[in-house]
């Protein structure tokens, strides 16, 4: 199976809905490129935050997982999908956003790889368009990586996960013990990495195709050095 396939079918559970994520994205859309129209997703998984964009924009959806695509099809049949690599799609439309969303760049673990995936974006994005891309930030991952093993309870499921740090990057392990029925339970184990940059180095590759480009950190006043979580917004050039 290919990495990203077995977390699929619990992915809804585990993320919740989106309307949370979707209300800021839809608050710097406001802010950036008020009369955009279409909003493309990259690894946007099975489709959760796109539905709740749904509501306002024309919204198109690309992720390299064959389960994730099946499943946001599956609740969007007449939504454009796309089962594609976010680092050397090529599409014929291009768009007003562009989004990437739940950390989803951190998976990225060269930053060759960011530098292309925001060459890219900027590509399929029409004339001032925006890119709105989040991060997991170097402090949350170090900081994630020092702790004991993290235990979520969804339904009767239980998500367990342990964040190893291994040669510069952080290896994350997941084990889902789905309930089956009594006390029993089926295991699944699946292994994602992640790695973050600084703030500075990440503005500077994105200032070769946009400007306009502010960083948030939506759950504190500012952006510091114990920023855990940041959010990009940079206007294509």
């Amino acid at each position: 199976m290919e990495q990203y396939d077995i977390i699929a079918q619990f992915y809804d559970e585990i993320m919740g809905d989106q309307e949370e994520v979707a209300s800021y994205i839809r608050e710097f859309i406001r802010q950036r490129n008020p009369n955009a129209h279409s909003v493309l997703e990259l690894a946007c998984g099975t489709g959760a935050l796109m539905k709740q964009l749904s509501k306002y924009y024309e919204v198109s959806g690309l992720d390299k997982s064959s389960v994730m695509v099946a499943m946001a099809h599956h609740k969007f049949r007449h939504t454009t999908l796309y089962q594609l690599d976010m680092l050397d799609f090529r599409l014929k439309d291009k768009f007003d956003v562009i989004i990437c969303m739940n950390d989803s760049i951190n998976h990225l673990l060269n930053f060759s790889d960011w530098k292309k995936l925001f060459t890219n974006a900027a590509r399929h994005l029409n004339k001032g368009g925006i890119f709105i891309f989040d991060i997991n930030t170097e402090f949350k991952l170090e900081e994630i990586s020092l702790v004991p093993p993290m235990v979520h309870e969804f339904d009767e499921n239980i998500l367990i996960i342990d964040v190893q740090k291994h040669r510069g990057r952080y290896e994350w392990n997941l084990r889902i013990f789905d309930h089956e029925a009594d006390n029993k339970y089926s295991m699944y184990e699946e292994t994602l990495f992640e790695k973050s940059f600084s703030v500075k180095k990440i503005k500077e590759a994105l200032s070769k195709q946009f400007h306009k480009i502010k960083v948030f950190d939506l759950e504190q006043y500012k952006v510091t050095k114990n920023s855990e979580r940041l959010y990009f917004v940079a206007v294509k050039k």
